[in-house]
């Protein structure tokens, strides 16, 4: 899914023109159909698994590879950046299926890897919703 994402991101804006989006005169990157059509995919995936009961393995491989993500392809496609942040808030569709133990680690690795400065409201909604599934403990 990540992988089709940034072809399509690549390819999209590639047939832009040059200059296009500078100054705010027509559609820039971040206005990319591709973009929203991602979010739309990534979140009826994120309900399904979360909907067929997946175990707090599963949610945790699948949170632990959406929380990464961003970082791993930032210097890939930095336009592309903010939108796999955006989406690390539709794992907290997912957050519920943690077990305890796995929301405490979760939670740990993901406050060092986005530190305040570098958080967006999605981070922070992220990280409430771990918190609140690692106090089951």
């Amino acid at each position: 899914m990540y992988g089709d994402y940034l072809e399509h991101f690549h390819r999209q804006d590639s047939e832009r023109k040059p200059g296009q989006g500078i100054f705010g005169m027509g559609a820039g990157p971040g206005d990319l159909p591709c973009h929203e059509q991602f979010l739309d995919n990534l979140g009826a995936l994120l309900t399904n698994i979360a909907d067929r009961g997946a175990c707090s393995q599963e949610a945790r491989e699948a949170l632990e590879f959406i929380f990464s993500e961003p970082v791993q392809l930032q210097s890939e496609a930095p336009a592309a950046y903010w939108t796999l942040m955006a989406a690390q808030g539709l794992g907290i569709r997912l957050a519920g299926r943690l077990s305890a133990e796995d929301a405490a680690a979760l939670y740990g690795e993901y406050k060092s890897a986005y530190p305040r400065s570098r958080r967006m409201p999605a981070q922070e909604c992220v990280l409430g919703a771990l918190k609140k599934c690692a106090k089951r403990i």
